[in-house]
């Protein structure tokens, strides 16, 4: 895999340069010290991932992010950066333009902890050998072939939404369409920890306050959209007569928090069916999780892995069969609304 660094410091450049050359699948290629000559140096010699600090002079991370995934060359870009408040805007505008991930820089510990880092990288650049392998896979799949009419037709008990890298876009999307539905809808997406509150405003546009199906302490909620933190492991909770949502300690060993699989199995495990909304993503987290609820009655939406910018997590679920719908996600949308207000 070719992998080029992007960094305004040049020891930040060359200890993520000695990271990557003790990798011995990948293949350094070049430098820059900010994303001008970044776009410069990949217009001569693309690459398939770029590693770059989010905050530089002249050209900064997100703006490279916006220029290379618009551009021809199948590039992606892994963000690393320092992580602060201010930062957070730029952070969730990186996720929904279609960033694979975001490395905080302060979670390293003291100083820079390089095999902490080394261990970050490693893992993203594992998930997306295997996301570019699948996608030589892909297979168009069209809407008519993949309905199965009698388990779309039956109601859950909630909608949960999962899915990672560039999922940002596509949830709003179907918010669009799902968020007057008097059914629970609980996101949960692999987010950085701290971005949560500003993450669900954004979400306010296309979200009805005035729909409450559930009664949660714990998450991030609005109306009777909650979205998990990022950065612990949550899974569904019976309080007496009630049902709530419970974190666990916070999770330093996980890129991917928090765990789907854990939440959707918690879900299973008191009763709950849920449908399932499967979203770009870049790891398999959630499969084992989707393959309960659909067991159980729950349809399965899958976000087509041709609109997905990471293809690993929807291509997991449909290899397993474990799907009744794969398409778009405004379509997607479409049916929930369709389905849910039929119900009524």
């Amino acid at each position: 895999m070719k992998i080029a660094v992007v960094d305004d410091s040049k020891f930040t450049r060359m200890v993520i340069k000695q990271i990557l050359n003790d990798l011995s699948y990948t293949d350094f290629c070049w430098e820059a010290e900010n994303g001008k000559v970044a776009l410069e140096k990949n217009t001569r010699d693309p690459v398939d991932l770029i590693i770059s600090d989010l905050e530089m002079p002249v050209l900064d991370g997100l703006q490279l992010l916006k220029t290379v995934i618009g551009g021809e060359a199948e590039t992606k870009c892994l963000l690393i950066s320092a992580f602060h408040k201010s930062s957070q805007p730029k952070i969730i505008d990186a996720l929904k333009a279609g960033a694979i991930g975001f490395i905080e820089k302060n979670s390293l510990g003291k100083g820079f902890d390089i095999n902490s880092l080394k261990k970050e990288i490693d893992k993203y650049i594992n998930f997306l050998a295997q996301d570019n392998i699948l996608k030589k896979e892909i297979r168009s799949i069209s809407l008519e072939k993949s309905l199965n009419k009698s388990v779309i037709n039956n109601r859950a008990d909630i909608i949960s939404i999962i899915g990672s890298a560039g999922s940002l876009g596509p949830i709003e999307k179907i918010l669009e369409f799902t968020s007057k539905l008097e059914v629970p809808i609980v996101i949960g997406i692999h987010i950085p920890l701290g971005v949560e509150n500003m993450l669900i405003n954004r979400f306010r546009t296309v979200i009805d306050e005035e729909t409450k199906s559930f009664t949660f302490e714990g998450p991030i909620q609005v109306g009777k959209v909650v979205l998990l933190r990022g950065g612990y492991n949550a899974k569904f909770i019976r309080n007496r007569e009630n049902i709530d949502v419970e974190y666990e300690d916070l999770r330093t060993d996980s890129n991917f928090t928090p765990n789907l699989d854990n939440f959707l199995l918690s879900a299973h495990l008191i009763d709950l069916v849920s449908d399932v909304i499967v979203l770009s993503g870049l790891c398999n987290d959630g499969r084992r999780g989707v393959r309960e609820h659909f067991r159980s009655g729950g349809s399965v939406y899958v976000q087509s892995p041709e609109t997905s910018v990471a293809r690993t997590m929807p291509l997991a679920i449909i290899n397993d069969g474990c799907h009744s719908v794969v398409s778009d996600p405004e379509s997607i949308g479409k049916l929930l609304q369709e389905k849910y207000l039929t119900a009524l």
